[in-house]
């Protein structure tokens, strides 16, 4: 397994960020399997969006990866980009009513 070169992660980061709907892309890593198979895994910001606008986002991502970068594998995590960056999810913990797990 082999780390991209940094040059072609600054080219993704930048495109990523053109995208229509993100506001930010952070905890970018890319690294290839095999020589004909790559891998993605990025934390993206977005707006506060509903579900269905997000997974637009990542159709839009992951055909953008595949055919300019040959990445078929992506895994994205979105985020809503009004969060802090120390708060999960905008601090589900003032919004989660149920019992803390144990």
């Amino acid at each position: 397994m082999t780390t991209i070169v940094s040059d072609e992660r600054r080219a993704i980061l930048r495109d990523l960020k053109r995208v229509n709907g993100v506001r930010g892309v952070h905890d970018l890593h890319v690294w290839s399997i095999t020589q004909s198979m790559r891998s993605l895994s990025a934390h993206v910001a977005t707006d506060d969006i509903p579900l269905s606008a997000s997974a637009a986002i990542q159709r839009e991502i992951k055909e953008l990866l595949f055919h300019r970068y040959g990445i078929a594998r992506a895994t994205l995590q979105l985020e809503c980009a009004e969060c802090g960056s120390n708060l999960l999810y905008c601090d589900l913990e003032n919004v989660n009513h149920h019992a803390p797990l144990l």
